[in-house]
């Protein structure tokens, strides 16, 4: 497994780009910001830790500028207003995750020192401190995504498929508090996880639950489709891979009418190289169920869900200069 991460990720690497950042516009970046929140809260989804982290990078992307340029008092009102947004927006435990409740109490926590103090450099530098602690809770997150990740694929890699599992399901549960970042800010490792263990709930026999696994999957690792790996070599001994294949074709077979079954199916070899019969089985599969999104994405793999622009990154200053 760790092997094919690795190879994503070289197999990304060569199709990016190199971009020259652009000064942020103040007017643009807090519209954006407070888009993504009433799109939270029009979905009815709870913050996330991921979602803070993301409202706080954009607003660090202009902030830090303004400050550079000498505008202390611009970049204390600009971070205080994503403060205040946010905390209005989701003001509750129903509203927001744990992880989230607590990067929102640095924040309150930060407005309310604010508010008796007049210095705008201090200030500035106060709710900075908020946004650098969930920066910190939020690389302990992926930190302790990734290391799930790793330990998922020692234990598949010896067969230990419960395990594996085990490990699988809590990455994914790290990889749910990390949603809500844009897509390409979370690391690779960390969205293959839905993958991962579809992977190894196949390996177990329980097909309903590995394809239910692989649809997220897909959503939180849109470039998978065109990757090309070999899903058998995963397994130690080929010959685990071809039993399990054969079990389930006569699965498949035996009931034609679940779509499960048909995208699994037609998933295992999509990934083993049988483009041709793959497509077939995900025909199978939208003819049983018309929106079925994994049979979909899979089908017409160049036709990718768009993604949000990625997060503006912390501004890097030159040596000597301040930076908030």
């Amino acid at each position: 497994m760790a092997k094919l991460i690795a190879m994503l990720l070289f197999s990304l690497a060569l199709g990016a780009g190199s971009a020259r950042a652009q000064a942020p516009d103040a007017g643009a970046v807090r519209r954006q910001i407070d888009a993504r929140i009433h799109s939270f809260q029009n979905q009815k989804k709870k913050a996330t830790l991921g979602f803070i982290q993301q409202a706080i990078a954009l607003s660090i992307g202009y902030g830090a500028e303004a400050y550079n340029a000498g505008d202390r008092a611009g970049c204390f009102q600009f971070y205080a207003a994503t403060a205040d947004s946010l905390i209005a927006a989701f003001p509750d435990e129903k509203s927001a995750t744990e992880s989230a409740r607590r990067a929102l109490g640095d924040l309150k926590a930060a407005r309310e020192r604010t508010l008796k103090n007049t210095d705008p450099d201090r200030n500035a530098w106060t709710m900075r401190y908020a946004f650098d602690k969930t920066q910190i809770a939020w690389e302990l997150q992926v930190g302790s995504s990734q290391g799930l990740m790793r330990l998922g694929a020692e234990n598949f890699a010896k067969s230990q498929f419960e395990e594996a599992q085990d490990a699988y399901e809590s990455a994914i549960q790290s990889l749910a508090e990390l949603d809500g970042q844009t897509l390409r800010q979370i690391p690779i490792a960390c969205r293959f996880a839905p993958l991962a263990l579809a992977n190894t709930l196949f390996a177990q026999k329980q097909y309903k639950a590995a394809a239910e696994a692989v649809t997220p999957g897909l959503r939180y690792l849109p470039e998978w489709p065109a990757i090309t790996i070999d899903l058998r070599s995963l397994h130690h001994d080929p010959a685990e891979y071809e039993s399990l294949m054969e079990d389930l074709q006569a699965k498949a077979n035996a009931a034609p009418q679940d779509a499960n079954l048909q995208f699994l199916l037609g998933y295992e070899l999509y990934f083993t190289g049988k483009k041709a019969a793959a497509n077939e089985q995900f025909q199978r599969t939208l003819k049983i169920d018309p929106n079925h999104a994994g049979a979909k994405t899979l089908l017409h793999p160049g036709q990718r869900p768009d993604d949000d622009e990625p997060a503006a990154p912390p501004a890097k200053e030159p040596k000597g200069t301040l930076k908030t």
